[in-house]
């Protein structure tokens, strides 16, 4: 094999082709051992597995990309804002991984409302505070 030449033409021998595919698979963390001697099927769970990682990389490397240009859009929008307006704010909570489910949903909204009532119920009490002081003052 050595010094000999090959033509062009020639289709390369199946063992070329799995020598050529080994380090490909080893990469994906198979053993030598496994793709010489293992079930032939192992290549391909490999590489289903290697496509769902770089899936999951992907995705990972997208949210990053989404996390960075809101930061920066928080930080520009709020640095060219015009005076008496209310500055913007970054994410409060990270990007969901999946859809969440119908009680789940209800538990957000339950604890948005009592957040709410308990707003207005606090606002009402400093209200009265207020005018307190002011007929405390006025008299």
């Amino acid at each position: 094999m050595v010094g000999e030449s090959v033509n062009e033409d020639e289709q390369p021998t199946i063992i070329e082709i799995f020598e050529q595919q080994c380090p490909y698979y080893m990469a994906m963390g198979m053993t030598a051992q496994e793709f010489w001697e293992g079930d032939p099927h192992l290549v391909v769970y490999y590489r289903k597995a290697h496509e769902l990682k770089l899936e999951v990389l992907n995705d990972l490397e997208w949210r990053m990309g989404f996390y960075n240009y809101t930061a920066f859009n928080v930080v520009l929008a709020n640095a060219f804002r015009k005076k008496g307006t209310k500055p913007i704010d970054y994410l409060e909570k990270p990007l969901p991984i999946r859809e969440p489910t119908e009680a789940e949903k209800k538990a957000e909204q339950q604890r948005k409302t009592e957040a709410f009532i308990a707003n207005l119920e606090r606002k009402k009490h400093l209200r009265e505070v207020m005018k307190e002081q002011k007929d405390a003052r006025s008299d």
